[in-house]
């Protein structure tokens, strides 16, 4: 069993986890991450590990789902950034995460096995993680309408987009120098699909 940490311990102890958790996974993916290594630059027991997360794949899941929350938050600091042209605020938003996503081990399948690590992901855990994704869409969504856009979604498929996204980036190595303008063209492709944004006739 793993000892017991006061709050404040618990606290600073996540953090540290979840901080050098994210360097190493982008260092060295899913196959090449391992507890003992987090534990000891975390300067906890190996046991403490397991008052956190189940298991390490528990420890994925969870740096996936906090770093998602962070991104998301940070793109909402501005949102009227987004008014001027809020079509391609929202193309050029989901492109450019997808590609900064490609220069990290995490989310390459070669390397990583990220694919086999999603498929294992439980339903709720995936479901979360869609989630932040599609409050994400409801915010902006409702910022627009506040300031006179109409704004419609097919939510169910920008659920698939955001999906099929995922297979293309960790994919992006094996498609080659050809991945941005095909990344960009599937999202562009999608997001028109999926979404109608008109500015109100005065």
């Amino acid at each position: 069993m793993g000892k017991a940490f006061s709050v404040e311990e618990r606290d600073d102890i996540l953090a540290r986890l979840r901080e050098i958790g994210l360097r190493l996974y982008a260092q060295k993916g899913v196959r090449g991450i391992s507890v003992r290594e987090v534990t000891a630059q975390a300067g906890i027991a190996q046991g403490g590990f397991y008052s956190f997360y189940r298991d390490k794949e528990d420890f994925l899941f969870d740096l996936l789902d906090w770093r998602v929350q962070q991104k998301l938050s940070a793109m909402r600091a501005d949102l009227s950034k987004s008014l001027s042209d809020p079509m391609n605020y929202l193309i050029d938003g989901f492109v450019r995460e997808g590609l900064r996503l490609t220069h990290n081990l995490v989310f390459d399948q070669k390397i990583s096995g990220t694919l086999e690590l999603f498929d294992r992901m439980d339903a709720s855990a995936r479901e979360r993680i869609l989630g932040h994704y599609e409050r994400h869409f409801e915010i902006l969504f409702d910022f627009w309408r506040a300031q006179g856009l109409l704004v419609s979604a097919n939510v169910p498929l920008l659920r698939a987009l955001l999906l099929s996204a995922g297979v293309l980036i960790v994919n992006a190595s094996r498609i080659g120098e050809y991945f941005p303008a095909i990344y960009r063209a599937h999202c562009e492709g999608g997001i028109r699909s999926a979404v109608l944004i008109e500015r109100l006739k005065v």
